[in-house]
Protein backbone atom coordinates (compact mmCIF):
# COMPACT_ATOMS: atom_id res chain seq x y z
CA UNK A 1 0.00 0.00 0.00
CA UNK A 2 1.52 3.47 -0.99
CA UNK A 3 2.24 6.33 1.50
CA UNK A 4 -0.32 8.45 -0.14
CA UNK A 5 -3.14 5.61 0.43
CA UNK A 6 -2.16 5.00 3.84
CA UNK A 7 -2.62 8.78 4.30
CA UNK A 8 -5.89 9.01 2.78
CA UNK A 9 -7.26 5.93 4.74
CA UNK A 10 -5.86 7.51 7.66
CA UNK A 11 -7.70 10.95 7.90
CA UNK A 12 -11.20 9.18 6.08
CA UNK A 13 -10.95 7.15 9.53
CA UNK A 14 -10.24 10.30 11.28
CA UNK A 15 -13.01 12.39 9.50
CA UNK A 16 -15.28 9.46 10.81
CA UNK A 17 -14.32 9.39 14.38
CA UNK A 18 -14.76 13.45 14.48
CA UNK A 19 -18.30 13.17 12.87
CA UNK A 20 -18.89 10.23 15.20
CA UNK A 21 -17.95 12.28 18.38
CA UNK A 22 -20.59 14.97 17.74
CA UNK A 23 -23.16 14.93 20.64
CA UNK A 24 -26.63 14.85 19.39
CA UNK A 25 -29.18 17.86 19.81
CA UNK A 26 -30.55 18.86 22.73
CA UNK A 27 -34.17 19.32 23.11
CA UNK A 28 -35.71 22.50 24.23
CA UNK A 29 -37.83 21.41 26.67
CA UNK A 30 -34.63 19.78 28.73
CA UNK A 31 -32.56 23.42 28.67
CA UNK A 32 -35.27 25.00 29.61
CA UNK A 33 -36.25 22.54 32.69
CA UNK A 34 -32.04 22.69 33.53
CA UNK A 35 -31.92 26.67 33.51
CA UNK A 36 -35.11 26.78 35.67
CA UNK A 37 -33.46 24.56 38.22
CA UNK A 38 -30.40 26.91 37.82
CA UNK A 39 -32.27 30.19 38.86
CA UNK A 40 -34.03 28.38 41.63
CA UNK A 41 -30.82 26.91 43.09
CA UNK A 42 -29.62 30.66 42.69
CA UNK A 43 -32.95 31.97 44.18
CA UNK A 44 -32.60 29.74 47.15
CA UNK A 45 -28.66 29.75 47.97
CA UNK A 46 -27.28 30.83 51.48
CA UNK A 47 -25.45 33.93 49.22
CA UNK A 48 -27.94 35.62 47.98
CA UNK A 49 -28.02 38.22 50.87
CA UNK A 50 -23.75 38.98 50.55
CA UNK A 51 -23.04 41.62 47.96
CA UNK A 52 -19.46 41.16 46.85
CA UNK A 53 -17.57 44.77 46.80
CA UNK A 54 -13.83 45.15 45.39
CA UNK A 55 -11.50 46.44 47.48
CA UNK A 56 -8.77 45.65 45.96
CA UNK A 57 -6.46 46.10 42.22
CA UNK A 58 -8.35 46.06 38.69
CA UNK A 59 -6.30 43.22 37.42
CA UNK A 60 -7.30 40.19 38.88
CA UNK A 61 -5.67 36.55 38.35
CA UNK A 62 -8.38 33.09 38.61
CA UNK A 63 -5.79 31.15 40.84
CA UNK A 64 -7.58 31.89 44.43
CA UNK A 65 -4.47 31.04 47.14
CA UNK A 66 -5.65 32.00 50.28
CA UNK A 67 -9.78 32.95 51.54
CA UNK A 68 -10.17 33.70 55.07
CA UNK A 69 -13.45 34.84 57.14
CA UNK A 70 -13.34 38.07 59.52
CA UNK A 71 -14.25 36.58 62.93
CA UNK A 72 -15.99 39.92 63.48
CA UNK A 73 -17.91 39.80 61.00
CA UNK A 74 -19.13 36.25 59.19
CA UNK A 75 -20.05 38.01 56.05
CA UNK A 76 -16.73 39.85 55.33
CA UNK A 77 -14.13 37.76 53.34
CA UNK A 78 -10.44 38.21 52.47
CA UNK A 79 -9.08 36.62 49.54
CA UNK A 80 -5.86 36.54 48.38
CA UNK A 81 -4.84 35.67 44.73
CA UNK A 82 -1.84 34.71 42.21
CA UNK A 83 -0.60 36.69 40.05
CA UNK A 84 2.03 35.94 37.18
Amino acid sequence: MSVFRSVLLFAALLKTLIVCAQPGAVPDRVDLRGFEQRKALQESSLLTSVAPENIGPSIFSCRVTDLEVDPADPTRFYVAYASG
